[in-house]
Parts: C-alpha cells; structure tokens; sequence
C-alpha cells in the first residue's frame, strides 16, 4: 500500500485544546505512522500540501435519519426504496462533508 505524507497541516488530535499548524503526517498501511514538526522522508509516498487546512479524527453521528425523509411511516414507505435510497445517499454525503465518517441511522437504514 502507497504511503500519504500530508504536509502543511493544522492537526486536532481530539485531546488537546490547541491546533498545532505547518504539521507532517504520515499515513501508511492505513494507520498514522508518524506526527511531526519537521519534513517526513518516506521513499515512494503520495505528498499532498494540505495548505494549512485541519486534520482531524471523523466524527461520529449516533442518531441520524439518513434513511427517513418524513416523520410519518405511511409517507415514507409509500414513496418507494429508491426515493429512500437516493435521500440517504445524498444525506449521507452530506454527513461525509461536514466531517462525519461513522453515523447510526436510528431510521431504519439497512
């Protein structure tokens, strides 16, 4: 697997208050490898300059409707699985831009 070194970065690790800027971040075999202050040699790795932009943990939403697309069950079965699935996808696309990579749709969502 391809190595990422992120640099350039602000990174909030979830712990700590402050947000450190003109981070190194290197990613490989899809686990953070190492954190620094100062350029990261990695032969062979994908560099983004990330310009200053934060770094963060996904969130996690624990009670999304991404499924549901009104309040009461007869409406919602009557318009049919692939409105629901096209309101889901859009919902969760969203949920994806805003920083949230984990939800549980308490709606129903298979």
């Amino acid at each position: 697997m391809t190595s990422l070194l992120l640099k350039n970065a602000r990174i909030f690790d979830g712990a700590n208050a402050d947000c450190p800027e003109g981070m190194y971040l290197c990613i490989s075999d899809g686990l953070i490898q190492e954190v620094s202050t100062k350029p990261i040699s990695t032969s062979g790795a994908r560099v983004i300059d990330v310009g200053g932009r934060t770094v963060m943990p996904g969130l996690i939403d624990a009670h999304l409707h991404a499924y549901c697309s009104d309040v009461s069950m007869q409406k919602i079965e009557a318009i049919g699985e692939p409105y629901r699935t096209a309101h889901a996808i859009r919902m969760l696309g969203h949920a994806l831009d805003c920083g949230i990579t984990t939800v549980r749709d308490i709606g129903g969502g298979d």
